[in-house]
């Protein structure tokens, strides 16, 4: 993917972000990581938007443990928002006054206060590494991230200005293609963004005994990307039947 390529994403992104959390997806070597950096590193094409880092926790199946490792992480990113001494202030007050409240309350204050304080337009938080956490720990993040969801088109809350962008495998895209019901993944409501794959046509030959029907669904599932063509290969007889994912 060249830069150009790269910069064209970049835009697409920002924009799917007004509307919405995005879960960039792509196989290993596809230049996710690339496209990440240059869009935290650099100044958003849309005025407005503003991108933080927060660094997931790793190696521990307590939620309690992890989500005040995240707290730690949550803080040290938010001296990165604008008007900063104000958040910060506004922060460390909030949490030298909740040390006996409950971690996840802690951790919406925090995000209550970035959403509301900042001057961003919208604010994006990258959350890396999420592959590598525990399952527990993981569910439970996603149930609170979702929670803002509901709140983008009612002004004044947390989650009107607050997106969430998270950068994955194979692990997030199951995450988010299962159905919605309280025994599956809470990030389905993600936009997904897939990078790369095989085009309509590739897929018409690589696929030779499926429809032109077939080929459409499966490729706008999937885009194309080739672990996930597989893995929808094995494990469906009938590859006309993909109402699980949807």
């Amino acid at each position: 993917m060249n830069f150009v390529a790269r910069l064209q994403l970049r835009a697409d992104l920002c924009q799917l972000l007004q509307k919405n959390y995005v879960a960039l997806l792509g196989q290993r070597g596809n230049g996710s990581k690339t496209l990440t950096r240059l869009i935290v590193n650099n100044e958003s094409p849309l005025p407005g938007m503003k991108f933080i880092t927060a660094v997931l926790p790793q190696g521990t199946m307590d939620s309690d443990e992890f989500m005040e490792l995240l707290l730690l992480n949550l803080v040290d990113v938010a001296s990165q928002v604008s008007p900063r001494e104000f958040i910060s202030r506004k922060i460390e007050e909030a949490i030298s006054s909740s040390e006996n409240i409950p971690i996840f309350i802690r951790i919406r204050t925090v995000l209550s206060i970035l959403g509301k304080h900042s001057d961003a337009s919208y604010l994006v938080i990258v959350l890396h590494a999420l592959a590598n956490v525990e399952e527990k720990p993981l569910k439970e993040l996603l149930l609170l991230l979702r929670e803002y969801h509901g709140q983008m088109d009612i002004p004044g809350q947390s989650g009107e200005r607050l997106r969430f962008l998270i950068v994955g495998g194979m692990r997030l895209w199951n995450l988010c293609c299962q159905k919605n019901d309280q025994l599956q993944s809470p990030f389905n409501i993600a936009q997904r963004f897939l990078l790369e794959g095989f085009s309509y046509q590739d897929l018409v030959s690589h696929f030779e005994e499926i429809t032109t029907e077939e080929v459409v669904r499966l490729r706008n599932l999937t885009d194309g990307v080739p672990p996930l063509l597989e893995l929808v290969r094995q494990s469906y007889s009938d590859i006309d039947d993909l109402s699980s994912y949807f």
